[in-house]
């Protein structure tokens, strides 16, 4: 063989070898959908997820979901793919109940084709993050100054007791509280 001959070959080999054995595998990022992270417990919910740019063919993806790092769901799932588009994947899972005025951390991670690709950290929520509280925001004397009327329809729907305060003479007059300013206001 040439010396020609003998670089072409080990160009072949060094270069297209390594994509041939791997199946000419695409290094697929996974990247969450939903901006949030904090989930109501107690729930059935559906968390969406999409590669970050095109994939040429469905891919598997293995995910898991641990609360407080034990895991308690493992599963496979296809990354539906799409010419030109990115791929999704969709996860359900039945979320925990948090106890009252508790949140839950959890996790998903997911892996496609084998390799790690994201963790997501996620928190669980009661739906009434109050629960068992209201004594104890009953005691603190809560005292709202909202002429805007921004914050204290929110408190009243999620039952927080408080006190309105119409102006600032009000606030000057208090001996005792929290105040709380809503949303908004300016003292200007």
């Amino acid at each position: 063989m040439s010396l020609r001959e003998n670089l072409a070959v080990f160009v072949l080999t060094a270069v297209l070898f390594p994509a041939l054995c791997a199946g000419g595998a695409e290094n697929v990022r996974i990247d969450r959908e939903e901006p949030w992270s904090c989930y109501f417990g107690g729930r059935k919910v559906m968390l969406h997820y999409r590669t970050a740019g095109p994939i040429a063919k469905d891919r598997r993806a293995s995910w898991s979901f641990a609360v407080r790092e034990q895991v308690i769901a493992r599963r496979e799932a296809s990354v539906r793919a799409a010419p030109g588009t990115p791929g999704r994947l969709e996860i359900a899972l039945d979320l925990p109940e948090p106890r009252p005025g508790m949140a839950i951390p959890a996790t998903v991670m997911i892996a496609v084709d084998g390799a790690p690709q994201m963790e997501h950290r996620l928190w669980i929520v009661p739906e009434d993050p109050f629960e068992g509280r209201r004594a104890a925001l009953k005691e603190a004397n809560l005292v709202v100054f909202d002429p805007e009327k921004k914050t204290t329809g929110l408190l009243e729907q999620v039952r927080v007791p408080f006190k309105p305060v119409r102006d600032m003479a009000g606030i000057a007059a208090l001996e005792r509280g929290l105040v709380l300013v809503g949303e908004g206001v300016s003292f200007r």
